[in-house]
């Protein structure tokens, strides 16, 4: 995604928080499905990743790679 007008974050209200650098990246990691946020409308970008969410986010890329959801 490279027009952040059609970036997705903004259902998320620490969208802002977002590295500058990093908002396009993480916008295509969001619309890939493979970060979905710690809620419905916060992402944590800030945050520490945990060993679960790791793990989920690994789950997902295998997953798309092999051709699934």
């Amino acid at each position: 995604i490279s027009d952040p007008a059609e970036s997705k974050l903004s259902v998320f209200a620490d969208a802002a928080n977002i590295s500058d650098w990093a908002t396009v990246y993480v916008d295509g990691i969001y619309q890939a499905g493979i970060m979905l946020g710690v809620s419905d409308t916060e992402f944590d970008p800030k945050g520490t990743v945990t060993k679960a969410q790791a793990a989920t986010m690994l789950t997902r890329v295998l997953n798309i790679m092999e051709g699934g959801n």
